[in-house]
């Protein structure tokens, strides 16, 4: 997945483009400024999905889990990632343990 603002530059576009051939979530710069939420201002279901990943699950483990559909589960990781100010899933469990989240 990725999230890119329609104002942003061909250039971030194609970056987000080539991204998505990976797994995983992309969001751009103007993405990010968007809304930047803080872990400690979670939601039930967000520190759920959170507690999931660091106990390694995928997201279709997650998306089974928690009986909801993929997308909204990639949008709370997106959530996430902008939150704990990391680019990658791997990176959020030691973001959250630094703010004592988990």
């Amino acid at each position: 997945s990725a999230y890119v603002t329609s104002t942003e530059i061909t250039e971030e576009l194609i970056n987000a483009l080539k991204f998505c051939e990976a797994p995983g979530i992309y969001l751009s710069p103007g993405a990010r400024k968007l809304h930047t939420p803080k872990l400690k201002e979670l939601t039930r279901t967000e520190r759920h999905v959170l507690l999931l990943l660091t106990q390694n699950k995928s997201v279709p483990e997650i998306t089974h889990s928690l009986d909801l559909p993929e997308y909204i589960i990639t949008l709370i990781i997106a959530n996430l990632l902008t939150a704990a100010a990391v680019d990658t899933i791997e990176e959020l469990p030691t973001a959250a343990k630094n703010e004592g989240v988990i």
